[in-house]
């Protein structure tokens, strides 16, 4: 007699879901950082540290959890990936302690030299609802090098706004072009290597216009770099600029500096004075304030007499379009 065995195989189904990254209101922005400014490298060896906190990646509360970030530096572009620990459980904040080396890089420590800058990347894709993006890509610097170097070394200061002509401009106005612009300073003995970024953000906090500019700068010199920019819609604004190394590099260069201001439309008159003349008779008039206006230049409060000259010259430029 033939016994036939037959062997029943249970699958078992375990239902799963994907989980996509998506804005949760239930989410908040992580904060990655070095623990100094700068570390020292001492007889070809030295250690850093970075902490990072993330309470989206807290996910089991009763475990201790891990995440990954990505370091490199001038002397190793390829970088290594680091595993950082949560410091307990639930706590949502995770360290991590390596080691640098100025000879090569090898599985937890970073190939870095005396003046270096090392940089840390960590990609946050569990972020607040109301965040203008899904995923931010973060990066923080510092300094190898025991003194590491003064922040202001090729400042930034003057923010302003003008028009093509040069002329300040207290309320840009929609439609029209503008240049925005701010004065560096290197205070570097040498040649310095630089990248010039102007941010614009809205009063919703949006990042509605970005630009930058790279460039040499001589030692002990300056100038005023600037970028042009039409303003599409009214309201109150706020420009940011920075100096940094580079785009790939971010160290700073310089402390931001900002200007906030507000566009108007071209109906909006801003408070300034109709004329209820003929255009021939408003064109002598606007040469006569003109006169005035510059031979008083020096009694004028420097604002009024900018937005004087400024009225009377757009009217002027107004009437001689219609003739």
């Amino acid at each position: 007699m033939k016994y036939f065995v037959i062997f029943l195989i249970f699958v078992v189904l375990i239902p799963f879901t994907l989980a996509f990254a998506e804005n949760s209101p239930d989410y908040t922005e992580a904060k990655l950082q070095w623990d100094k400014h700068n570390f020292g490298i001492i007889n070809g060896t030295g250690t850093v540290k970075i902490i990072l906190t993330d309470f989206d990646s807290n996910n089991i509360s009763s475990y201790a959890e891990t995440v990954s970030v990505f370091v490199y530096s001038d002397s190793s572009p390829e970088g290594i990936t680091l595993t950082l620990y949560e410091t307990e459980k639930n706590s949502g904040i995770f360290e991590r302690t390596f080691s640098l080396s100025d000879t090569r890089s090898a599985p937890n420590i970073l190939y870095a030299r005396e003046g270096d800058t090392a940089i840390v990347t960590y990609t946050d894709d569990t972020l607040p609802l109301d965040h203008e993006f899904s995923e931010i890509h973060m990066m923080e610097t510092t300094l190898i090098g025991l003194l590491g170097y003064p922040l202001e070394r090729v400042p930034t200061s003057n923010p302003r706004i003008t028009n093509l002509g040069g002329n300040a401009l207290d309320f840009p106005q929609t439609g029209r072009q503008v240049l925005l612009i701010s004065d560096i300073l290197s205070q570097e003995e040498d040649t310095q290597d630089f990248v010039w970024i102007a941010q614009i953000i809205d009063d919703q906090k949006r990042t509605v216009a970005l630009s930058w500019i790279n460039g040499t700068i001589n030692p002990h010199s300056s100038f005023s770099p600037s970028t042009s920019w039409i303003p599409e819609e009214n309201g109150d604004y706020r420009v940011a600029f920075f100096v940094w190394e580079s785009l790939s590099n971010p160290t700073a260069l310089s402390p931001p500096v900002e200007l906030e201001f507000t566009v108007v439309n071209p109906s909006d008159d801003g408070g300034a004075y109709e004329l209820d003349i003929s255009p021939e008779e408003e064109n002598t008039k606007l040469r006569e304030m003109l006169s005035e206006i510059k031979k008083h230049r020096r009694d004028l409060e420097p604002t009024i007499m900018k937005q004087l000259f400024l009225y009377v010259s757009e009217r002027m430029i107004k009437y001689e379009s219609r003739t």
